[in-house]
């Protein structure tokens, strides 16, 4: 992919060749969940599965006018396979750029301009291939502006991540939908989720399963969430504070296991939880890029069955995780 075909992106960069400008320290890719105090600009991308192609683009206009961008340096146009974290992710093609120096296209402009609402959050799914309906029904049920800081309303139902405190962001809303149609849940299910967050996607798990365990290992955002879902209403699921490694042995077996940290392999007590037959997903990596993996028990063990997308994860700490708490 040269750059007159399309748009790049590296670990450090994000190169408009549409309108020939750079933008350092891209944010915000589709499910790439690493926040920094300094961002300026939000870009938050919805993908065709499998092809890798564009489906849809947002970006946050509030710190866009903050912004001042640069041209793009020539050295920025090559694809740098191995410069850092992001090595072999694909580029992105943007849908309806022209090549550069020319002005964008419709569909780009209706992308960049549309102002979200909730029905963004269903459609933003939809474009990330998603064709569960319960899920995309879960989605359209659930008030996400009652799941994120009052500072952040606004910004509720766009399909972005949304930072929560302690360095941590809310999972992009069409990355939780992705990692919950994998799980396959049949409205029966006995759920445990690793990290709570502030309870928006444990609220879709409620929706779409009999019981949700959740952990949550910040005792003030696990509180916020036993709140966030009182208040709507939600009384089949249950957040507690602790060592989300650990499982929760009380609860076991467990139908469905959707852990929302990323660590290199499944911890053994949550595959030990996990009854056979059940699903688990987890992103599998080092923490800051990570194949999100859908695992099957068997009666041998785990089985991996197929990766369900590409993210970004803070990592998951505890006994049986990363054992540095800092």
């Amino acid at each position: 992919m040269t750059p007159e075909q399309g748009d790049l992106y590296s670990p450090r960069r994000l190169v408009l060749y549409g309108c020939g400008d750079c933008i350092n320290d891209y944010e915000g890719i589709t499910g790439h969940e690493r926040y920094r105090g300094d961002l300026r600009l939000l870009y938050f991308a919805s993908l065709h599965p499998g092809t890798g192609t564009l489906a849809a683009l947002r970006m946050a206009p509030m710190q866009a006018r903050k912004l001042r961008l640069h041209r793009a340096r020539q050295a920025d146009a090559p694809w740098q396979a191995g410069d850092g974290d992001g090595a072999g992710q694909q580029p992105f093609r943007f849908p309806g750029r022209p090549p550069a120096g020319r002005p964008a296209g419709a569909a780009f402009r209706a992308v960049m301009s549309r102002a979200a609402s909730p029905s963004d959050l269903v459609a933003a799914a939809r474009a990330a291939g998603i064709g569960d309906e319960r899920v995309l029904a879960a989605i359209s049920a659930i008030s996400r502006a009652g799941f994120v800081p009052g500072d952040y309303v606004a910004a509720a139902y766009r399909d972005e991540p949304i930072p929560i405190g302690h360095g941590q962001v809310t999972t992009q809303p069409s990355l939780s939908a992705r990692m919950i149609e994998g799980l396959h849940l049949a409205g029966d299910d006995h759920v445990l989720e690793i990290g709570a967050g502030l309870g928006f996607q444990t609220a879709l798990l409620a929706r779409l399963a009999a019981s949700v365990m959740s952990i949550e290992r910040w005792p003030d955002l696990a509180d916020q969430a036993r709140r966030n879902l009182a208040r709507q209403g939600i009384g089949n699921a249950q957040v507690l504070a602790g060592d989300g490694s650990r499982g929760l042995p009380e609860g076991a077996p467990y139908d469905a296991i959707l852990v929302s940290a990323a660590f290199p392999q499944v911890p053994a007590p949550l595959a030990a939880q996990l009854r056979i037959g059940g699903r688990l997903v987890q992103p599998i990596g080092p923490g800051g890029s990570e194949q999100v993996v859908l695992f099957e028990r068997s009666a041998s063990g785990l089985e991996r069955r197929h990766v369900l997308t590409r993210a970004r994860f803070v990592r998951l700490h505890g006994r049986y995780g990363f054992q540095s708490w800092s």
